[in-house]
């Protein structure tokens, strides 16, 4: 084989690892998604309660992304994925929220979408996964329905681990996300932190 061919074999073991197989094998990432786990009662209350005072679906849907991102400090790290293996294949809506706070956006949407349905505003049926790759990785949002009439859809963005590196609402990251934050002049934010949640 010359240089080429390996080259190229390569990259297609690549793209099948991290396109494909990646998509099959870790949990929550791929087209199926496993909801409502066994979420502790403190967050189900939070989040009834949230789901309670608010009018409209929107609004609920912001105040969840800043309990889970601002008040409990969840939070994403941009090429985190190849340093953190093993945290990938976490599923336990449990050991998520109670561990180190940083979570991969699979994760991020997994917690995100079963706080979504704690509120009992939001159904499944509300929540769609979208995957996108970002330079070499695949990314995962949510896209969730905030109409408050049956009869209408009205989609938004919500990807709350772009959120809690200083993206907008309403904004997924973006596939070239180092130079569209430098062209916003953003500086990415780092969560170093190793915050615990008390047991």
């Amino acid at each position: 084989m010359n240089g080429l061919e390996i080259f190229l074999i390569v990259i297609l073991i690549y793209v099948l690892l991290m396109f494909v197989f990646s998509q099959i094998l870790v949990p929550n990432l791929g087209w199926k998604r496993e909801l409502n786990e066994d979420i502790p009662l403190d967050v189900v209350k939070d989040m009834k309660l949230i789901g309670s005072s608010v009018k409209n679906k929107e609004d609920v849907l912001k105040k969840v992304l800043n309990y889970f991102t601002v008040e409990n400090g969840f939070y994403g790290e941009m090429n985190r994925a190849f340093s953190d293996l093993v945290g990938l294949f976490e599923k336990s809506f449990v050991k998520l929220w109670y561990g180190d706070k940083f979570l991969h956006c699979h994760q991020h949407n997994f917690v995100m979408s079963n706080l979504l349905l704690c509120t009992s505003r939001f159904s499944e049926d509300d929540l769609i996964l979208k995957v996108i790759n970002c330079y070499t990785n695949i990314h995962q949002y949510v896209k969730v329905n905030v109409s408050d009439d049956n009869k209408i859809k009205k989609w938004v963005v919500v990807d709350s681990f772009a959120y809690s590196l200083g993206f907008n609402y309403n904004e997924y990251l973006p596939r070239l996300t180092y130079f569209v934050a430098k062209k916003r002049g953003m500086k990415l934010r780092k969560n170093k932190h190793k915050f615990k949640r008390p047991k």
